[in-house]
């Protein structure tokens, strides 16, 4: 038995024909009045739409300007960090610099106490081994 025979054939009244087709032409009308509502939300002479975008890109300017100035706070304090840190480095090289200075003379006067030492005994030393030569 063929599928096509299997399917019972419910008959409709000309009532139900009606109903069917008014819900269609509902259906139809709706759907058409609400695409006008939305192509007027979207397309209008003052959409919704239209303001509401202008309110997000009047809030985001003032964000950006707001943050822009709130960066260059930041940059301006950022500079004057930077020229603090910059003097106390330079103070601190300075000091550095004496410092070392200071322990290069201390080490020129030692090195000069002991190269005199050095020679001294070097001039004691040859005075010794050229008397010691002249007597034997």
């Amino acid at each position: 038995m063929m599928l096509a025979q299997s399917v019972v054939e419910i008959p409709m009244n000309d009532t139900m024909k009606t109903v069917v087709g008014l819900l269609g032409v509902m259906s139809l009308g709706i759907g058409v009045m609400w695409f006008a509502v939305l192509w007027r939300k979207l397309f209008g002479r003052k959409p919704p739409l239209a303001a509401e975008l202008d309110k997000m890109e009047k809030k985001l300017h003032d964000e950006i300007i707001e943050s822009f100035g709130r960066s260059y706070k930041n940059s301006d304090e950022a500079r004057l960090a930077v020229s603090a840190l910059r003097g106390e480095v330079v103070e601190a090289f300075r000091d550095h610099r004496a410092e070392f200075n200071g322990r290069i003379e201390k080490l020129d006067e030692k090195l000069g106490r002991v190269s005199g030492d050095v020679i001294a005994d070097l001039a004691n030393a040859l005075t010794i081994a050229s008397q010691t030569s002249k007597k034997s």
